[in-house]
C-alpha cells in the first residue's frame, strides 16, 4: 500500500488480516491511475451530472466544505481509521438537510449497486451500533460520513470525489468525462457481526469474509506471511486494489459492473 504522510499513525489492525482474510490493496494515485487504461474504466456522465445536482443545492458554506484542490493534501491524505478524529474532511450527511441527502444517495447510486449501497449503509450503521454500545458515544455517527469533491466536476479535465468516515472511505478520480481510478478503497466493520439488540444478526461483510479462506489459499506463502486468520474475528477490513475491474458486481466492494468495461 502506497504511505501517505498519516502511515506512521496508523494502528496496527490496518496490517492485519481479519476473518480469515482481508484483500489488501495499494492506494492508487489519480494521476497515475495505475490500472486504468487511457479510455479509463468506464463514462462519468451520471457521477458528473448527480454532482453537479448535489452542489447546485449547497450553499456557500457548505460548497466551501465541500471542495478542495485536485490532487491536494487531502486527496492524498485519506485514512479510514480515527486518525485525525471522527469527523473527515468534506461535507458531511449531519450538515445536509433532507433533499440534500437525497442527492448525496443519488450520487453514491451512480457509482455503487445495490448490494454496495446496502453495505455502505450497513458501514455507517455500525457506527451508531458502536455508540449505542458505549464506545465512542457522541464521537461516532452513522452521518458523520463526509462527502468532498476535488477539483471542479466537468466534462474535460481531472476532478475527483470522496466518501470518506470512520471504517469507510470510497474514492473515485475522473479524467476528461471518464472514470480512471476507483481507489483507495476500504470497507471496514466492527463488529462484523453484531450479537445483541435491535441489529443482532446483521453481518455487513459475510461474502468477503466467507470467502477469506480460499482467498488465502490462492496467495503465495510470502504474500501470506503478515495474514493472520481467525474463524471469527470482531472487525473485518476490505481494501481494493486499482484493477477495480477485478470489484465488479458480485465483488467484494459492490460496484457496478460496467466499471470494468474497457
Amino acid at each position: 500500500m502506497r504511505k501517505t504522510h498519516l502511515s506512521l499513525a496508523l494502528p496496527d489492525r490496518r496490517r492485519v488480516v481479519l476473518a480469515g482474510g482481508a484483500l489488501l490493496g495499494i492506494a492508487a494515485l489519480p494521476n497515475g491511475a495505475a490500472a486504468a487504461t487511457d479510455s479509463g474504466l468506464a463514462p462519468a456522465a451520471e457521477l458528473l451530472a448527480a454532482a453537479r445536482k448535489l452542489l447546485s443545492s449547497l450553499d456557500a458554506d457548505q460548497r466551501k466544505a465541500a471542495a478542495f484542490a485536485w490532487n491536494g493534501p487531502e486527496w492524498t491524505g485519506w485514512n479510514y481509521f480515527s486518525v485525525g478524529g471522527f469527523i473527515k474532511p468534506g461535507l458531511r450527511l449531519e450538515q445536509m438537510n433532507a433533499t440534500q441527502k437525497a442527492a448525496a444517495w443519488e450520487l453514491l447510486a451512480t457509482l455503487f449497486s445495490p448490494a454496495g449501497l446496502a453495505k455502505t449503509k450497513n458501514v455507517m450503521l455500525l457506527q451508531d451500533i458502536l455508540a449505542a454500545s458505549g464506545n465512542g458515544a457522541g464521537q461516532r455517527s452513522s452521518q458523520r460520513f463526509s462527502f468532498s469533491f476535488f477539483g471542479t466536476p466537468a466534462e474535460a479535465g481531472s476532478w475527483g470525489f470522496r466518501l470518506e468516515g470512520h471504517h469507510l472511505t470510497q474514492s473515485v478520480a475522473v479524467r476528461d468525462g471518464r472514470i480512471v481510478s476507483v481507489t483507495p478503497s476500504s470497507f471496514s466493520a466492527l463488529p462484523n457481526r453484531v450479537t445483541s439488540g435491535p441489529h443482532a444478526g446483521l453481518n455487513t461483510l459475510k461474502d468477503e469474509e466467507a470467502g477469506a479462506p480460499a482467498r488465502r489459499r490462492s496467495r503465495s506463502e510470502a504474500a501470506n506471511a503478515g495474514a493472520r486468520l481467525r474463524p471469527r474475528a470482531r472487525q473485518y477490513h476490505v481494501l481494493c486494489r486499482p484493477r477495480a475491474h477485478q470489484y465488479a458486481k458480485g465483488g467484494p466492494c459492490g460496484r457496478r459492473a460496467r466499471l470494468g468495461a474497457a
